[in-house]
């Protein structure tokens, strides 16, 4: 038989003005915040860039004060002396700010169905470095849209991190070809997609 796939749609953020800007490069994430997540993961990765990167800064967005104890007094530590913002959860309608705030998105999760969290940020022309899996996985050309590394392997996680920390020119080359390539995967383009397949079985029926 033959088989047809039609992927997943994005839903746009409303486009809003950034919260703020960093003086360094700011690299975000977005999404539930805990072990499973990769956010020890990203905090590791962070604390290498630091090294070699000045000024840059990690804002991690959601609801950390619910976080294991362990987990978030790691994350306290990281605020008080590290150039770690925690904005805490913020309404989905207002995360448009946050995402035009940043320069780059990290991902470490390999606990995904999907990721949408990858989605938005490449929508919002942001360069994601993720593990290879469940949406990173279908959308991210690695090396044009992003980086995506082999699921597991932390040394080439922080490795695309850092590169990206790094150039910005390529950070910013990336973001907006993956803004463009979000554009052709919003729902109604998904929609008319599916319509298509449906129409070319029917008439094969």
């Amino acid at each position: 038989a033959k088989v047809r796939v039609v992927p997943n749609g994005t839903d746009a953020l409303p486009v809003l003005p950034p919260i703020s800007k960093a003086k360094g490069p700011r690299i975000m994430y977005v999404g539930r915040i805990s072990l499973e997540k990769g956010i020890g993961l990203l905090l590791d990765a962070f604390e290498l860039v630091r090294d070699y990167v000045p000024n840059v800064e990690l804002m991690i967005v959601g609801d950390w004060k619910s976080t294991p104890v362990s987990l978030r007094r790691r994350l306290q530590r990281a605020a008080h002396f590290g150039g770690v913002k925690l904005p805490g959860q913020i309404p989905r309608e207002e995360l448009g700010a946050y995402y035009a705030s940043g320069d780059l998105f990290l991902f470490g999760s390999l606990s995904e169905t999907y990721g949408n969290v990858v989605a938005e940020a490449m929508a919002s022309g942001l360069a994601v470095a993720a593990y290879r899996s469940a949406a990173a996985a279908e959308i991210i050309a690695d090396g044009f849209s992003g980086r995506s590394v082999p699921p597991g392997d932390e040394a080439a996680f922080v490795s695309a991190a850092l590169g990206l920390a790094l150039d910005g020119g390529l950070r910013r080359a990336i973001g907006r070809r993956a803004r463009l390539d979000m554009e052709t995967r919003g729902w109604p383009g998904v929609v008319e997609r599916f319509e298509h397949v449906l129409r070319e079985a029917a008439s094969h029926s």
